[in-house]
């Protein structure tokens, strides 16, 4: 036990408690209720774990115990318990005998203050509704960051970066618990935690406020960092919400600020919404100014991962009566996924780790979900379930009323409070409630709408709340209709700061609850040539539940083309997320984005435009006003194909003007892009269509994909073969779509060979059958079509897979492979024989192939075709030693069968007994043919043998040994030695390579080495 710890001994455990029972406490309680510390800490005290001291203390305080009991420093009767040594008792004493929680040595004092206050700051940094999630990944990541400045000790500025609600305060939550618990261990170094929920009374004052917040006195942040230091070594400061008071002049105060606690040596680790990140600190260089290489704002908080989403689900569910078993629970969760998987402004409540809470919340009693919720509908139904509870009798309705006047007018006040940040709390003792107030204010805290900040304040669950409460405000109350007014005077006439970015987020979701005449008239009188007012009417024209709504999408989009990448990005990220009843505007929108937009966003405009289109077939009831009318997937791709004619119209004076090399380097460099573009668009629509959709494929899209075949790269016809074999397309359309594409050249790597295989495959038993193809009426005639070079290898594939199910096939092919008769296409049959047969090998029939093959009586095969058994004894070979293993015996069969044969064609039949000597019985038996054979042939035979081996046996090395007057039997003889040394990691053999060869013309160094 550490001098700034403390620990309770098991009687002292028992002791608190019956203390915590007679006081109608929990553990939660004192976490949550009472602030002391986090539940970790809570927990910690009465698991006999070793605490901070001052907690400690303040536990036994509430309990009103005494500490020194609890530690064991005395008993009930004053005696100290044997389970404690006398040594730790005299630490103990000399340490702690004078020290009370009001009474600690002025360093003491000020880190116990400091433990003391980030414990409960800590507190209100738990998730709301759902249970905290380990997201190991995302904490792993900020950690490295945040432990290279405090244990490498490197400068480090840490923004943790995310949208509102994606759980920024959470994952600070678990940095403290972790960074805690470590410094609690090592007895070094300080940890304070600071929630911005209070401050500031201004820029200037902003050091101090920071300072008092941690440690209670007023004391500028850099002093007390210093001080802290000093005592406990380098420290790691915490600070929550940095974005809820950020203004531009704290930007130049923070940066102050910063750079002093740098020098301290103080890691800064802060929370901050991305948004107002860049808003407020762009450019970063000047926000940063001597620092910039310290500030490492690489922590972003991603939304919920589909299995993240799942355990949040039914983590929540558990606790909710009527789940008790493991079946419920992954039930729940599992609608909420598969519902999600197939509308995308689901997707985003579900990723959205508070709207995901709220959906659970909301929707766990129903055990249903609504496929096409947005963000603007999940408030409104939260506030009619939580606060005017209209669907159901568990309140008055005189109570209803209460809560949500109360409601409008607390948001009220924190609007009108507002400067250059939204006040997002009120001083209890400011309300003066009414009776009727009083028990609707206790009734909005009891369900968590409302919640304690600490100070006697009080504000909503999470600020994203506030805002819509104050929209709502703002369109359902007379106070709140002259703020409405004034506000659309103000953003009309561009007189709101700045500064006061808050106001768009309120203004967003005014837009989305006012009447639709309004939505327009405001959304025409708007300067939607600013970023700001462009966003707002973007994002409420797709959450408003009319379908007319998304009609002024059109308008936004001239504006969007030209203007910067800022406005087209803000289109599509709208239109991506809209949901079904939009479905019409935003597809026109996509199309229009995908043949326009710049190369930083045509992966953007080709992903959404692919999604869009992916939900609906091609010819849907979008698509019902005039007879042939193109689809807009037909739209989609003649866009991409012109935007590509633009580019190379654009590239055509300057490629006339270069030479030739730099023209060609420039139109190959174009086709890529080209390419690209293709393959993002079809490859994300079939995967969210194909691979999605449970109905069949659309004829249309097939037909619109077959008229642009021809421009698509390998991978893209691959793609697109892989659409025309899904099942339910008819053989009709398939059989017109194969003849078309195999009567034309093939792509630049042919990457689309494997699915022509597969398609050709299917097809071609119904091709002989009806016998008017070019593939004739037998398996025979499909191997003579005449097609083009590289369709000869697709016909081939496709009949050597045929065979490998087909016995009497393949012995046909084998035998007219290996036949005596010389047709005069000899040369030709034969590679599409060897094709097919390396097929059916490939398709998992070594042994078929070989039992085949040992048919054919070996002195009926023709010289000339020795090479070509060489190759099918390699295939059998590298393919056996794969899935599909050749037996031991046919692997001696096959040599047997090939050895009366050597002397017509020594060299290529050793080749193909050397193709299976990796299995040792062979081995030997090459080793025995070799030193019968060599012997007997031409040196010059002798010499490609040996020069061609691939496994040396080494039976043969006293021939080798006898014959080293050859060079190439002195190469035999290094790779033998090789191969040896290898296997056997054993280099004794060094020596006596070197003496085999003491000539200079073969170079064994490298083996030596």
């Amino acid at each position: 036990m550490s001098n700034r710890t403390l620990q309770a001994t098991p009687k002292g455990i028992e002791l608190a408690k019956r203390a915590l029972e007679r006081k109608h406490l929990t553990q939660k309680a004192l976490a949550v209720e009472l602030l002391i510390a986090a539940w970790s800490t809570i927990n910690g005290f009465f698991t006999g774990k070793a605490i901070s001291r001052s907690i400690f203390m303040d536990i036994c305080d509430t309990l009103e115990l005494d500490w020194q009991e609890i530690v064991g420093l005395k008993t009930e009767s004053d005696t100290i318990t044997s389970a404690v040594s006398d040594e730790s008792i005299a630490n103990l004493i000399s340490e702690t005998i004078s020290t009370t929680s009001y009474n600690l040595p002025p360093s003491d004092e000020l880190f116990a203050a400091t433990e003391r206050s980030a414990a409960r700051a800590r507190a209100a940094l738990n998730p709301y509704i759902l249970p905290p999630i380990p997201r190991e990944t995302l904490l792993s990541k900020c950690l490295k960051e945040i432990r290279a400045g405090a244990l490498e000790n490197k400068r480090r500025i840490v923004p943790i970066l995310g949208a509102a609600g994606y759980g920024k305060s959470t994952i600070l939550g678990s940095i403290y618990d972790k960074l805690h618990a470590e410094q609690t261990e090592s007895d070094s170094g300080w940890l304070a935690l600071a929630r911005c929920d209070d401050l500031i009374e201004s820029a200037e004052t902003f050091a101090l406020e920071l300072g008092e917040k941690i440690s209670g006195k007023r004391q500028s942040i850099v002093e007390i960092a210093r001080q802290l230091t000093t005592q406990q070594n380098r420290g790691i400061l915490l600070i929550d919400t940095l974005d809820i008071v950020l203004t531009k002049p704290l930007v130049t105060v923070l940066r102050g600020i910063l750079s002093q606690l740098l020098e301290i040596g103080t890691t800064v680790v802060f929370t901050c919404r991305d948004t107002d990140y860049s808003n407020f600190f762009e450019p970063y260089h000047e926000s940063f100014a001597g620092f910039r290489e310290s500030v490492s704002d690489n922590c972003k908080i991603t939304p919920f991962t589909t299995e993240e989403v799942r355990t949040a689900a039914q983590e929540f569910i558990k606790t909710q009566p009527g789940f008790n078993t493991l079946a419920s629970q992954q039930s729940f969760a599992n609608q909420i996924i598969a519902l999600s998987a197939d509308s995308v402004s689901l997707q985003e409540i579900v990723c959205h780790p508070l709207l995901l809470a709220l959906l659970c919340d909301l929707f766990a009693a129903e055990e249903t979900v609504p496929e096409d919720l947005t963000v603007s509908q999940l408030y409104e139904k939260y506030w009619d379930w939580k606060i005017a509870k209209v669907r159901h009798n568990l309140q008055s309705e005189h109570l209803s009323l209460a809560k949500q006047k109360l409601c409008l007018k607390l948001a009220r006040l924190m609007y009108e409070n507002s400067g250059d940040r939204l006040r997002d709390f009120v001083y209890e003792g400011d309300l003066d409630l009414s009776e009727t107030e009083f028990s609707a204010y206790n009734s909005l805290k009891s369900d968590g709408i409302f919640k304690d900040l600490g100070g006697k304040r009080s504000g909503f669950f999470h600020q994203t709340f506030l805002e819509y409460t104050v929209a709502r405000w703002m369109n359902t109350s007379e106070t709140g209709e002259r703020a409405k007014n004034q506000l659309k005077y103000d953003l009309i006439a561009a007189k709101i700061a700045d500064s006061k970015y808050y106001i768009w987020s309120i203004f967003r979701q005014l837009l989305t609850l006012l009447s639709l005449p309004e939505f327009t008239q405001i959304s025409d009188e708007l300067d939607t040539t600013k970023i700001l007012p462009f966003r707002a009417v973007t994002f409420a024209s797709v959450s408003r539940t009319e379908p007319e709504s998304s009609a002024v999408l059109l308008s936004l989009l001239a504006i969007a083309l030209i203007r910067d990448y800022s406005f087209q990005e803000t289109l599509l990220a709208a239109a991506r997320g809209a949901p079904q009843r939009h479905r019409e505007a935003v597809l026109e929108l996509a199309v229009q984005l995908l043949g326009r937009v710049g190369p930083e966003l045509i992966n953007k405009a080709a992903e959404t435009a692919a999604e869009l289109l992916a939900r609906v077939p091609a010819t849907g009831p979008a698509n019902l006003e005039l007879p042939g009318e193109i689809s807009q997937f037909d739209r989609a791709l003649a866009a991409i194909a012109n935007r590509q004619s633009q580019i190379t119209e654009n590239n055509s004076q300057w490629q006339t003007t270069e030479n030739k090399r730099q023209s060609q380097t420039t139109e190959n460099k174009l086709r890529q892009e080209r390419y690209q573009i293709w393959g993002k668009f079809i490859g994300v629509f079939c995967e969210n269509y194909a691979n999605k959709r449970t109905d069949k494929i659309d004829l249309e899209i097939l037909e619109s994909l077959k008229t642009y075949y021809f421009h698509f790269g390998g991978n893209v016809r691959s793609t697109v073969i892989e659409l025309y074999l899904t099942p339910g397309v008819p053989a009709t359309v398939q059989r017109e779509f194969l003849l078309t594409i195999i009567s034309q050249p093939i792509s630049e790597q042919f990457k689309e060979q494997e699915n022509t295989t597969k398609l050709l495959g299917h097809l071609l038993p119904n091709f002989l059958a009806a016998g008017d193809t070019l593939f004739g009426t037998t398996w025979q005639d499909a191997l003579r079509a005449p097609l083009g070079k590289y369709w000869t290898a697709v016909s081939a594939a496709a009949v050597g897979r045929a065979a490998a199910s087909d016995t009497p096939l393949l012995e046909a092919i084998l035998k007219s492979t290996f036949s005596d008769i010389l047709p005069r296409d000899i040369g030709d049959l034969t590679g599409r024989n060897l094709a097919a047969i390396t097929s059916a090998i490939h398709s998992g029939v070594t042994d078929l192939v070989a039992a085949s093959l040992l048919k054919i009586p070996i002195e009926t095969i023709p010289a000339n075709r020795a090479s070509t058994i060489t190759l099918v004894f390699r295939e059998l070979a590298i393919y056996g030693n794969g899935l599909h293993p050749l037996s031991t015996e046919l692997q001696l069969a096959l040599v047997q069968w090939i050895v009366p044969a050597i002397e017509r064609a020594p060299i290529e039949f050793i080749r193909a007994i050397d193709a299976l000597a990796n299995n040792r019985s062979i081995e030997q038996l090459l080793a025995e043919i070799l030193e019968q054979l060599l012997p007997t042939l031409p040196s010059s035979q002798t010499a490609q043998i040996l020069k061609k081996l691939n496994n040396v046996p080494p039976g043969l090395e006293p021939y080798l040994q006898k014959n080293a007057d050859s060079k190439e039997v002195r190469s035999a003889l290094v790779k033998l030695y090789r191969q040896q040394a290898e296997n056997t990691a054993d280099s004794s053999n060094d020596k006596t390579l070197t003496s085999a060869d003491s000539s200079n013309d073969i170079n064994v160094s490298g083996f030596e080495q």
